[in-house]
């Protein structure tokens, strides 16, 4: 929905500036409007603006971003040409082939310049220079075009019935005009009340202990805490909410040490366990010895969630409490060995004690024997 109301804004807004300037234009003849090419002309603008945000947005590669850049330039330039073939006048219009060349290079490179500045730059002051430089490829790009046409009076041609005066396009034009205040204004109310809502939910992310990741079902990054930026040392720009994505974030995590695990092994089997809507976990080791508990989460309509756990301190407790429970296991075990030897000990010394007596007692009685029978 943000796309499309952006690139409706960004349409009716360059249309708006170039009917603008064609209602400035005086081939010192009388002039009318083709109803239908000016509506057609402003459709186009609309639909490319749309087009090339929704490729820029969705981009993954600077490439395919400048791609969506080239797409806005080309609708421009094919609004253009479409707008200016909407005046009728009683004359005949040519144009020069290679002027409108220059003008389409230029308007699909300041375009796609300005696209991939707004897509993946940060910043109010990026995202300034790239609405400046808009703006400077549909304002050269209009004059460019203006300046490859040439209009030569004939009085047979045949003008549209179908047309408008310019004050009826000036009529028009305040109406797309209006229509960008009243759109504009809904957006940032709305914006203003989501960016308030998503900064407290931002804020309460940040605040965890352990860290956040949400993708969308194109493994687009959605949302990233602090935690997990600061628990693999990730800076801001690579998990940039919208541009970001799953195997950009694993490029650099291979680049800085903190991703040690095969790749493609990993991206096959969380994807196969997204694939099912089932959970996934596993104990991955950083270089520093920090051991960290990893859970994934599919969501209802694609995409999932992945928790982010530091579980080095717990590790510890767990070895720690484990040699304990040995240590004491072999206490009671030497207790117990001990205590069975003191018995079959003071067993035995009992025996040895009542066989001495006995024999005292036999030898006693031997010798009162010998002593009668002497």
């Amino acid at each position: 929905a943000w796309i499309v109301t952006a690139g409706v804004e960004l349409g009716c807004g360059i249309w708006a500036s170039f009917a603008i300037a064609m209602l400035a234009f005086d081939p010192g003849i009388p002039v009318v409007y083709s109803i239908s090419l000016t509506a057609l002309s402003l459709l186009t603008a609309c639909v490319t603006a749309t087009a090339g945000l929704a490729i820029a947005a969705h981009a993954t590669t600077r490439r395919v971003a400048v791609l969506g850049g080239i797409v806005v330039g080309a609708g421009v330039a094919a609004m253009h040409y479409l707008g200016m073939s909407a005046l009728e006048v009683a004359g005949r219009d040519t144009w020069s082939p290679v002027v409108l060349a220059v003008s389409v290079v230029i308007g699909a490179s300041l375009c796609s310049t300005a696209i991939v500045l707004a897509v993946r730059g940060s910043g109010r002051p990026v995202l300034i220079g790239a609405a400046l430089l808009l703006s400077l490829a549909a304002f050269m790009q209009h004059f460019v075009d203006m300046s490859s046409l040439t209009i030569r009076p004939d009085p047979a041609a045949a003008i549209d019935r179908l047309s408008m005066s310019p004050s009826t396009m000036g009529i028009g034009i305040v109406a797309v005009l209006m229509l960008i205040l009243i759109v504009g204004t809904v957006s940032a109310f709305a914006h203003r009340y989501l960016t308030g809502h998503n900064s407290r939910l931002v804020a309460a992310l940040d605040n965890l202990s352990v860290g956040i990741l949400i993708f969308d079902a194109d493994e687009r990054l959605l949302v990233c805490n602090k935690p997990y930026m600061k628990m693999y040392d990730v800076p801001p720009e690579v998990v940039r909410p919208g541009s970001g994505t799953l195997e950009g974030l694993i490029a650099h995590r291979i680049a800085n040490g903190t991703f040690r695990e095969n790749r493609e092994g990993y991206l096959t089997t969380l994807r196969a366990a997204l694939a099912k809507a089932s959970s996934t976990h596993r104990e991955p080791q950083l270089p520093d010895g920090r051991m960290l508990s990893v859970t994934t989460h599919p969501m209802v309509g694609g995409g999932w969630v992945a928790v982010h756990e530091d579980i080095t301190e717990k590790r510890r407790a767990e070895v720690q409490t484990t040699s304990l429970t040995e240590r004491d296991r072999r206490r009671v075990w030497i207790e117990e060995t001990i205590a069975a030897f003191r018995t079959r000990v003071e067993a035995m010394l009992k025996t040895v004690g009542e066989n001495t007596s006995t024999m005292n007692k036999t030898a006693a009685d031997l010798m009162d024997s010998s002593a009668r029978m002497l």
